[in-house]
């Protein structure tokens, strides 16, 4: 009787097994979103110049200050490129405040949160005002430049001018009918004439003449010289004055009269390949 009332007394005591005490939860990855919060808060601290005190953020939210070496000890500290890193985060700092006020004052000028020709800020600048940027900075100086440069006269040094000295040129020779030509001079297919090309009539024309007939090349002598083998006649020369301005042609090209051409080759050839040379 005393037992049985003995084991009534005394609750049982059970104790769970190891395996079956509840371990802690691990804690959350972080999301997206706070990864974005992180990043932006991050980029904000540093466009406005806030800057991180070197304390140490608690779990209830209480901050503690870390006690940093130089404040922990009376001997004088020397860091190995303290005055470098000393002078690039004043740089840095420096222009915070400068991107910041530009930065409140675009925003004042075009809220982010506005729309604009039906589209976001974002879509606006990105779309709009960044091609036309690049159109201004780079498209427009580089055709300016490209028209300047195409504007400009060429060197008259390799074009065969009279005083250039006594080179012999190479080029086409072709035939037309003359009449009155740039030179004011009128002169029929029966003469020995011919133009010379445009580039370089225009080369040698007076600084500030607009009048074609004061050309110094004017009534001078070109000998054109070809072998004559269409008819198996040789070498052959000719001596033609110039009198006009030949548009189509090359620098070392000629334009010569009928029956100069006839001298050299066969006018249903059309286009020859001939030496001349300036004559003193």
């Amino acid at each position: 009787m005393a037992d049985h009332q003995y084991n009534q007394q005394i609750p049982a005591i059970f104790q769970n097994p190891d395996w079956e005490i509840p371990s802690p939860k691990p804690p959350k990855p972080p999301t997206l979103m706070d990864r974005v919060s992180n990043t932006y808060k991050n980029v904000s601290q540093t466009l406005t110049g806030a800057k991180k005190d070197s304390g140490t953020e608690l779990e209830d939210g209480t901050r503690c200050a870390r006690e940093t070496s130089a404040e922990s000890s009376t001997l004088p500290s020397h860091q190995k490129g303290s005055a470098t890193a000393t002078n690039s985060g004043t740089k840095r700092w420096a222009l915070a405040p400068v991107i910041a006020k530009f930065r409140s004052r675009f925003d004042a000028a075009f809220p982010p949160h506005r729309y604009y020709f039906g589209h976001t800020r974002r879509f606006v600048l990105l779309y709009a005002v960044l091609p036309l940027v690049i159109f201004i900075l780079v498209v427009i100086p580089l055709v300016i430049g490209l028209s300047i440069g195409l504007s400009r006269p060429k060197s008259s040094e390799n074009l065969p001018l009279p005083g250039n000295g006594d080179a012999v040129y190479t080029g086409d020779l072709t035939y037309y009918d003359p009449s009155l030509g740039a030179c004011g001079m009128s002169s029929s297919s029966n003469e020995f004439v011919g133009a010379v090309s445009h580039i370089v009539f225009d080369a040698a024309a007076p600084s500030g003449s607009a009048n074609p007939n004061q050309n110094p090349l004017c009534g001078m002598t070109i000998r054109v010289q070809r072998d004559y083998v269409e008819a198996g006649m040789g070498n052959r020369s000719v001596d033609v004055t110039v009198v006009d301005r030949c548009e189509d042609c090359a620098a070392r090209d000629l334009d010569l009269s009928i029956s100069a051409f006839a001298q050299l080759a066969l006018l249903q050839s059309g286009r020859v390949k001939a030496n001349w040379a300036w004559l003193t």
